[in-house]
């Protein structure tokens, strides 16, 4: 009989010309290669297809705990307020195969319906004898799949909005900048804005030269979001200065459903040193009182829904966060359960710019990275001309395989292990 490790290498061998075929037909530019870590005994292993050669990378029972450990955690973020059921659904199955540990996305039970379905799609596919036409993905085992996360807000946040305007009320002359403007393509012909699709960035406000678009703010009810609990794997609360009060009362109101919960995550902005550490510490303590044991993820928004075109001036904002963060440790993210990750303007700078400033990755340090726009934008063009499941569609998954794939490995390439 053949040892575990020779078990995992047998699987390796036998899936690696699938997933060959999938990342060599792609057209995209090469991703940095991931190094080869060997498999110790008890580990679920996970196809990281980064480069022209796929590798596998071994990860422990729980991937997305050693993912923060490890300072390789990716999380995709498909927006707090995006609500479009068949593009969130092929997001979730596409990056779940191109290796991310996480997804977050509005707390809607319709959306969390179809992250789970495009979450379970690709765990079927995972453990399926799989052809060209539905390839293998990068993870033999539905164990590694990612966590699905729900965002909410303890305040007016503007994840939590959507544009909206009267087209009858725009001149026929119009040259519609606010179309252009949008990464979304939620404002297109003659009509105005698609709700579903706008996930709230704001770029087509200052595009209007007549002022005619206003924002709208998503409310969720908080019967839904308890509701929802028990079906995901952690949630996120976006706060603010000024907001702790707020913060408490929300936490509380959450109930026994966060017990179950594997993580949850805090988005807060930089408030300056001392209020930022004075926020860190009083919802930790909210957080530790309330006898919660997941993984505590302290989300460093640095500059919020900018990573598709800020390039590496918005990507610096988060790491220069973190380094503030690092420097004061009020959390003691070296000990225990909290975790720094990066968000707001990351891109493919953002692990760059940790790297070249010193900052440690993994415990201690920058754990990893949430992508939103940066990840979503390049997809989009692609997952408009879909078909509701994009497996259905072998050419455009490749496609949209490999572009995930690009922003999963500038994280997971290179990151040095335990």
């Amino acid at each position: 009989a053949l040892s575990c490790c020779g078990h995992l290498a047998a699987m390796w061998l036998a899936d690696a010309a699938v997933l060959l075929l999938v990342a060599t037909s792609a057209t995209a530019p090469r991703s940095p290669k991931c190094s080869l870590i060997h498999p110790p005994r008890n580990t679920v292993s996970r196809w990281v297809g980064c480069g022209s050669t796929p590798v596998a990378c071994a990860r422990p029972e729980a991937p997305q705990v050693r993912a923060l450990e490890d300072g390789q955690w990716v999380k995709l973020i498909c927006g707090a307020s995006f609500e479009e059921t068949a593009i969130i659904r092929n997001l979730c199955f596409v990056f779940a195969l191109a290796g991310c540990d996480c997804v977050d996305v509005a707390a809607s039970a319709p959306i969390v319906a179809a992250a789970k379905a495009g979450l379970a799609a690709a765990a079927a596919a995972a453990t399926s004898g799989s052809t060209f036409n539905r390839p293998k993905p990068p993870f033999p085992g539905s164990e590694a799949m990612p966590w699905l996360m729900v965002s909410i807000s303890d305040h007016e946040d503007l994840h939590f909005r959507k544009a909206s305007f009267d087209p009858q009320r725009c001149p026929t002359d119009c040259p519609r900048p606010c179309e252009r403007a949008c990464p979304a393509h939620a404002i297109g012909g003659a009509g105005g804005v698609n709700t579903e699709r706008c996930y709230g960035c704001g770029r087509c406000l200052p595009a209007c030269p007549l002022k005619l678009i206003r924002e709208d703010r998503v409310h969720r009810p908080l019967q839904e979001v308890r509701d929802l609990l028990p079906q995901v794997d952690a949630i996120e609360v976006h706060t603010a200065e000024g907001c702790r009060e707020h913060f408490t009362q929300l936490w509380n109101s959450l109930g026994d459903g966060v017990g179950g919960l594997s993580a949850v995550s805090v988005s807060l902005p930089d408030m300056g040193a001392e209020n930022t550490d004075q926020a860190l510490q009083h919802m930790a303590k909210t957080i530790s009182g309330s006898g919660f044991s997941g993984a505590r993820i302290w989300q460093l928004d640095g500059r919020p829904m900018s990573g598709d075109i800020g390039g590496r001036a918005a990507a610096r904002a988060s790491v220069d966060f973190a380094r503030q963060t690092l420097q004061t440790d009020v959390l003691g993210v070296a000990n225990g359960g909290d975790f720094l990750q990066l968000a707001g303007g990351t891109n493919h700078h953002s692990m760059e710019l940790v790297e070249a400033g010193g900052l440690p990755r993994g415990r201690g340090g920058v754990s990893g990275v949430a992508f939103g726009g940066y990840a979503r934008r390049p997809l989009l063009p692609l997952l408009l001309n879909s078909p509701d499941h994009i497996e259905d569609s072998p050419d455009l998954l490749s496609e949209a395989w490999s572009l995930a794939r690009q922003a999963v490995c500038t994280v997971k390439a290179g990151a040095s292990q335990a």
